[in-house]
């Protein structure tokens, strides 16, 4: 199983200010429905992990020492650039 490295996010910041250093942002959202932590994710490690597992695998989420068991739940594609807006990842129990 592939483990993604990521990083905590300033809920603050604008998305768009994190794609453009490199990261993808992401929203860590547990079994309720609530939203656990805001993430990034390196882009060129998650295009990868999406070009070798496809979007519907299960991996782990290293965020700052503390491993979650995630599944991609939502991607949200800006369709004109053809890029990943952001990731929702379903915590697994």
């Amino acid at each position: 199983m592939m483990t993604l490295k990521a990083y905590d996010r300033n809920p603050h910041v604008l998305r768009k200010l994190v794609r453009f250093t490199g990261f993808i942002p992401a929203n860590l959202i547990g079994a309720d429905g609530k939203l656990i932590a805001p993430a990034k994710i390196p882009s060129q490690e998650c295009e990868e992990l999406l070009k070798a597992q496809g979007t519907n695998r299960q991996f782990d989420i290293d965020l700052e020492g503390k491993k979650y068991h995630t599944q991609i739940s939502n991607i949200h594609m800006d369709e004109v650039a053809d890029e990943i807006d952001e990731i929702n990842l379903a915590v697994i129990s």
